[in-house]
């Protein structure tokens, strides 16, 4: 829970913007950070041979401001999360890394956006 003490011209016209970007800067923070928790779980004899598909994973912001995690190489992604009908068939049961890395996210989520309303709330007091 964050508390947030306002003081000054905080309902001027260029306040909607501000706020605005700084949501967008704290999902994209967020996204971004989720992205590289999936990226450290996937390493040489981790189920890393080319880099790949490792390097096709990224976080963005979409147009509604939510934020997402994917991998460009949609073929792989399914299987070695372990979400792929052909993962129930077999000994491997993928490696969950985008599961755990958004997790991770999650707790973090808080920090980071405390961080981002904490410099808007400075730029507007």
């Amino acid at each position: 829970m964050s508390t947030v003490t306002v003081s000054g011209p905080f309902f001027g016209p260029s306040v909607d913007g501000m706020v605005r970007d700084a949501i967008t800067e704290a999902v994209r923070e967020v996204s971004v950070f989720a992205a590289a928790a999936v990226k450290d779980q996937l390493y040489p004899g981790h189920g890393v041979r080319s880099g790949k598909f490792r390097s096709s994973i990224t976080g963005q912001v979409t147009p509604s401001r939510h934020g997402i995690v994917f991998a460009r190489d949609a073929v792989k992604g399914p299987w070695l999360e372990g979400t792929s009908r052909r993962n129930q068939t077999t000994r491997f049961k993928g490696f969950a890394a985008f599961r755990r890395g958004t997790e991770r996210a999650d707790r973090q989520a808080q920090r980071i956006a405390d961080k981002i309303v904490g410099q808007l709330v400075r730029k507007l007091n």
